[in-house]
């Protein structure tokens, strides 16, 4: 079964404060809820991304909102 992007974080109880521009919400335990990139996984399942990157990280919204949070 197939979420959109808003019903995956309501599964949390976490409200997105942009829509679809946020990457994470927090849920009402406190706990933080973040969209992950299926392109950043490796092979061994590892996940690897980084918030600085670049320019293009801090220039997006929901980059910046990750950062704050």
């Amino acid at each position: 079964m197939r979420l959109r992007y808003c019903e995956a974080f309501a599964r949390y109880g976490a409200k997105l404060r942009r829509g679809q521009l946020s990457l994470c919400a927090l849920a009402p335990d406190g706990s933080l809820v973040i969209s992950l990139s299926e392109h950043k996984f490796t092979r061994g399942g590892r996940y690897i991304d980084r918030l600085s990157e670049g320019s293009n990280y801090r220039d997006r919204p929901g980059y910046r909102e990750l950062a704050e949070r």
